[in-house]
């Protein structure tokens, strides 16, 4: 999503890894969500979600057919994740199935233009394209009736505080638990 934002933008991104990797469109992990947490299932089961399979080289190919501006602007290193390249789910299929499924090109598609409305309505938020970034790279904003907050230098975008990768995890999981139990 990282590098799609960029290219909405127009600013150059490098994606932190290369080789090949398992996508799921959010909106489909959103209805698999949807369906484990209102199934009678006994017990607490944990599934795989197997979205399609593609090297990182591709996705940045099919960003760039949506955004043409970005070519050239995007990039990635060689170093594959540790993990494998495609997800099975059979046992998310067996119990749930059939998974949604969105091809990794429409959710391209998808994405890159729900970004550009929020960049349309000034409400893309920006903040990850940062934390690339050092420390060094940011300066003190003051903001009055605040504490002293961060930006980027020539940017908009203000942080109130660094959050700890793992707080916003716990965060979205508390989110998920939540929603989950405001399902009708």
């Amino acid at each position: 999503a990282l590098a799609m934002k960029a290219a909405v933008l127009g600013r150059p991104f490098k994606i932190r890894f290369g080789g090949s990797t398992d996508l799921i469109y959010a909106d489909d992990v959103a209805t698999a969500c949807r369906a484990a947490a209102a199934s009678d299932l006994p017990g607490a089961r944990v599934y795989n979600l197997h979205g399609e399979s593609a090297a990182i080289s591709r996705v940045i190919s099919l960003i760039e057919e949506v955004v043409p501006a970005a070519r050239g602007s995007l990039s990635h290193a060689e170093s594959p994740l540790p993990f494998p390249a495609a997800l099975a789910d059979p046992g998310y299929q067996r119990d749930l199935g059939p998974k949604p499924h969105t091809g990794l090109g429409e959710g391209i598609r998808k994405t890159i233009e729900e970004f550009e409305r929020l960049k349309g309505e000034g409400r893309l938020d920006t903040r990850e394209l940062v934390l690339g970034r050092s420390r060094s790279d940011l300066q003190p904003l003051e903001t009055p009736g605040r504490s002293a907050s961060f930006t980027t230098r020539g940017s908009r975008t203000a942080w109130p505080r660094w959050t700890p990768i793992s707080a916003r995890r716990t965060s979205v999981a508390s989110g998920w638990r939540a929603a989950a139990r405001a399902i009708p």
